[in-house]
């Protein structure tokens, strides 16, 4: 295998040192992907490790899209390693596993809308008839109580007994149509999004033979993103990782932005407690950034609290100062940003350049009304996948 001649000797390091538990710290910029596939590259071409044994986490089906298709450009064919989410591993798991709950490996996955169709029809046949809204705030409930795993003993087994009762006893109007969603959910053979990870991990903890056969399945696992996983996601690498005592994890505490689903950046911070004999890197080589960006952006982030201390070095050369404005109202700011626009197209720029960020999709709507207003063809992009 060929290590492209962009590689920094610390990349290459973090590619080549295949063994033990790893923690990589990366800042923005500095190719942790990249790392990442050739990492899984050396191990399948230069270290002859079954492409089998190589499990690689991320969070989002495009990102995993995204590593398999540079991993394919890599070593070809070899590329047959899992490469996907946590949801889709664990999907694969039970596929093999979940017999062992007493249902069968045809169940169904139930994205949102169908667990939302089901909540309203347990609760219809409760005689309560549910709003879109309340429907959502119960299914929101459930997710939160699915937090606690206690509930997965409910639903394993042939006999039901306890959950029937729980289901036809419970005073509580709330818990009553948590217990007979869990109950419908069982009649039906159907898992949410919650189930996946709360089955598998149940079935690991409780099965001695089922988990050494996995964690022998996991020569090596790998996971992107680490910032952002929750403790169960955790656990479950540390599981699957628990024989060959392999796992390397990449991230920036600094990015993590998934606290309200549940992420504890303060996972990756404490990974040294967690595997005392764990090695660190650190990948501080901003490739993609100038240095007035990566500077501006260290002193607004150095005010976090908990947090890895870094030195960014910005390898993106000079650039444009970064302004900051702030205006009385959002009218007001809007029309400054149209006008800038307007600037930059007449000294010969291109739209195809610009971007306007908002942070919530209910933010765009005075910027498009300026835009149709002053002629200006724009693209909204407001739906991001697997986000």
């Amino acid at each position: 295998m060929n290590i492209p001649e962009r590689a920094t000797k610390e990349q290459i390091d973090t590619m080549t040192d295949t063994e033990g538990n790893i923690r990589v710290s990366s800042v923005p910029g500095s190719g942790k992907t990249f790392v990442l596939t050739y990492r899984i590259a050396y191990l399948i071409t230069e270290m002859f490790v079954e492409p089998s044994s190589i499990v690689a986490l991320t969070f989002t089906n495009k990102a995993a899209a995204q590593m398999k298709h540079r991993l394919r450009d890599i070593v070809g064919d070899n590329a047959n390693c899992f490469t996907g989410t946590f949801h889709g591993y664990c999907n694969m798991f039970l596929k093999e596993e979940i017999h062992r709950m007493s249902f069968p490996k045809t169940f169904t996955i139930l994205d949102k809308k169908a667990e939302l169709d089901m909540i309203k029809n347990v609760a219809e046949d409760m005689g309560i008839s549910l709003k879109d809204n309340t429907a959502k705030k119960i299914m929101s409930d459930i997710d939160m109580s699915k937090h606690d795993m206690s509930y997965v003993e409910l639903m394993s087994g042939i006999d039901k007994t306890e959950l029937k009762r729980k289901a036809s006893n419970e005073k509580n109007v709330d818990r009553k149509v948590f217990y007979n969603y869990l109950k419908r959910q069982c009649d039906n053979y159907a898992l949410d999004f919650e189930d996946l990870i709360n089955f598998t991990l149940y079935i690991l903890e409780k099965n001695e033979d089922v988990r050494i056969r996995w964690q022998e399945k996991c020569q090596y696992v790998l996971c992107d993103e680490y910032q952002d996983v929750n403790m169960k996601q955790d656990m479950l690498l540390g599981i699957l990782s628990g024989l060959y005592q392999n796992l390397f994890v990449v991230g920036d505490d600094d990015q993590s932005i998934y606290r309200f689903r549940g992420a504890r950046p303060e996972i990756m911070l404490n990974f040294r407690k967690d595997y005392p004999k764990s090695g660190q890197v650190l990948l501080n080589d901003n490739f993609r950034s100038t240095t007035q960006i990566v500077e501006a952006a260290g002193r607004v982030i150095a005010r976090n609290k908990t947090r890895f201390p870094k030195n960014i070095i910005a390898r993106g050369g000079d650039g444009a100062l970064v302004r900051s404005l702030e205006f009385p109202d959002q009218q007001q700011e809007c029309t400054y940003i149209l006008r800038e626009i307007q600037n930059w197209q007449a000294r010969g720029g291109s739209l195809r350049q610009v971007a306007v960020i908002y942070r919530t999709n209910t933010q765009p709507r005075v910027v498009i009304q300026k835009l149709m207003e002053y002629n200006l063809p724009f693209r909204v992009r407001d739906q991001v996948p697997n986000l």
